[in-house]
């Protein structure tokens, strides 16, 4: 994605029971009774990329960041991340 659109690479993962929903203005809300994962790319490329290579993308543990969170219970509002 960097390298074709110039922007970084995200996910959003969800538990059952849950769902993430993205304001306009980027906010995103976690909604229901379980985990939210958010996961983004660190601005370095990984150290092996080639065809018919297994990709090696470890950046001494940092290739990657990943955000927990946990849906906001009913009697309060959702959170935000």
């Amino acid at each position: 994605m960097k390298k074709d659109m110039g922007i970084d690479a995200k996910g959003i993962a969800v538990d059952e029971k849950t769902a993430v929903c993205i304001e306009a203005n980027g906010d995103a809300r976690v909604f229901g009774t379980n985990k939210a994962f958010f996961i983004a790319t660190s601005d370095k490329s990984p150290e092996t990329m080639l065809p018919d290579t297994p990709l090696h993308w470890n950046q001494n543990q940092k290739a990657i960041k990943v955000y927990v969170t946990m849906a906001a219970k009913k009697e309060r509002s959702p959170s935000i991340f």
